[in-house]
């Protein structure tokens, strides 16, 4: 999904991509290889993979729609996830969404949980379904 761009892989910034990870009902599907718009140098946010864009209010008011998210891929995952920190995630359907991982008290699922409880509810899923994860390590709010 977030493709190789040599003119950002040789540098410290981090690539901005043209693409949307859903926080709320809206459904985000991973469609290709999306173009880098930009980079930003955040020395503070050093191993970061990519900046994308959040769209919708489950995880407002941390997250807001319209919102940057700073995230870092994590590699085997299973193994590395912290349960409570909030990560983006794709799965095998290719949704793509951000929300606070926790465990679940049955075996081989996940909860997604939103920040919004008062609007979003939280949702299990099975963890092998999904592909791809990512770390959020930051937000950039917009304010526009």
């Amino acid at each position: 999904m977030l493709a190789d761009d040599e003119a950002v892989a040789n540098t410290d910034a981090i690539p901005e991509y043209d693409i949307d990870f859903s926080c709320g009902n809206a459904v985000m599907y991973a469609d290709g290889s999306a173009p880098i718009v930009g980079s930003v140098r955040m020395p503070e946010y050093a191993g970061a993979s990519a900046i994308v864009r959040a769209t919708g209010s489950s995880m407002h008011p941390l997250i807001s729609s319209g919102d940057k998210v700073i995230i870092k891929e994590i590699h085997n995952w299973a193994e590395n996830i912290i349960y409570g920190q909030i990560y983006g995630i794709e799965t095998e359907g290719g949704v793509r969404t951000i929300k606070r991982i926790r465990r679940a008290k049955e075996q081989g699922t996940i909860i997604l949980e939103p920040i919004n409880k008062a609007e979003f509810d939280d949702t299990p899923i099975r963890a092998d379904t999904i592909t791809k994860m990512w770390l959020v390590m930051g937000c950039i709010k917009q304010f526009v």
